[in-house]
């Protein structure tokens, strides 16, 4: 009897193995891209979609950025609109350089994104910018960003 029992017990611990194994396939266990770029990040709660604008200009320069201390490199660029010069924060180094389209400086483009304070300044936080008839894509237009899906795996 003790022998059937041993072989349930062991059947039983398999099958929960299977199980759990399936089911952290599903989930990730622990972010795995650049540290503060976390979906649920201070940073990336900053995106308010009831501030939602959309600006052209000419990008001056793009340039690596740490947004706020303590978080990895992303990428930024500056932008010249008729009325300003302002930041605009794409997103995490390694998602940004695999885009398709990538910007440069004097491209002329049009951002659409939440403007909020970043350590005291005002920046553009983008959900996607248009070069001509291309459309890049950094977060959805309500704040997600895209790089926190599945792709963060693929770096």
């Amino acid at each position: 009897m003790n022998h059937k029992l041993g072989r349930k017990i062991f059947i039983a611990a398999g099958f929960l193995g299977v199980l759990t194994a399936v089911i952290r396939a599903d989930f990730p266990f622990q972010w795995r891209g650049s540290r503060g770029w976390e979906p649920e990040s201070a940073y990336c709660r900053l995106y308010d979609a009831r501030r939602v604008v959309t600006l052209k200009g000419v990008v001056q320069r793009v340039e690596k950025v740490t947004p706020l201390k303590g978080m990895g490199e992303g990428i930024h660029l500056m932008l010249k609109t008729e009325a300003e010069t302002i930041p605009v924060h794409l997103g995490p180094i390694w998602y940004v350089k695999k885009q398709p389209v990538q910007i440069q400086a004097r491209d002329l483009i049009e951002v659409t994104g939440s403007r909020v304070p970043c350590d005291g300044k005002p920046v553009i936080l983008a959900a996607h910018i248009q070069k001509g008839h291309e459309i890049v894509k950094f977060r959805e237009v309500k704040g997600t960003p895209l790089w926190g899906g599945v792709e963060r795996h693929q770096r």
